[in-house]
């Protein structure tokens, strides 16, 4: 069997590539399994970023060819056999995302979010820097995109290949 990284799955490359590698079997003998290997290996190699490495990312990278639960599974499994870690964004590196995003284009309203500098008709009260659950008493006043973005952000995990994955990848030949 050739050492090259195959397209399994026929998908179109204007689409992006689900890859497999032969030497993907000592990992693991399951195609879904071999095909988030294969992404993280193309991604390793810069052939490709994936959109995003979260389980939605990953999910939508395979195409539907395995339902949500079975990526979240799958992920778990890889994490705690060692190929994967995991991450969270803090508050403040998600702030930060949430910052760098250009202001709407729309002029609506004469509020003003504190972090995108967006025109709004409406601004959550949102507790900053400490969350109000751990006793947080300072307050920004933020757009509901903002609000709900910086949610979104620090409560997704991001899953990202280990060491143990890297040395893997560089050991393979292609």
């Amino acid at each position: 069997m050739s050492s090259e990284l195959t397209n399994l799955f026929d998908v179109k490359p204007s689409k992006g590539y689900l890859v497999f590698h032969p030497e993907y079997g000592k990992i693991t003998k399951n195609a879904v399994v071999a095909a988030i290997i294969g992404g993280y290996h193309y991604d390793y190699l810069g052939k490709q970023k994936l959109s995003s490495f979260t389980v939605d990312g990953i999910y939508h990278y395979l195409g539907g060819c395995a339902a949500l639960v079975t990526v979240k599974r799958i992920l778990k499994e890889l994490t705690s056999s060692g190929w994967l870690n995991q991450s969270k964004l803090s508050s403040k590196e998600a702030k930060e995302l949430v910052c760098q995003k250009q202001p709407q284009c729309f002029v609506l309203g004469a509020l003003v979010c504190e972090w995108c500098k967006a025109r709004t008709l409406i601004l959550d009260t949102h507790h900053y820097p400490i969350p109000k659950s751990e006793g947080g008493e300072k307050t920004v006043k933020i757009c509901p995109n903002c609000h709900q973005e910086f949610h979104q952000l620090v409560r997704t995990t991001s899953y990202h290949p280990s060491e143990n994955l890297i040395r893997f990848f560089k050991e393979l030949a292609i």
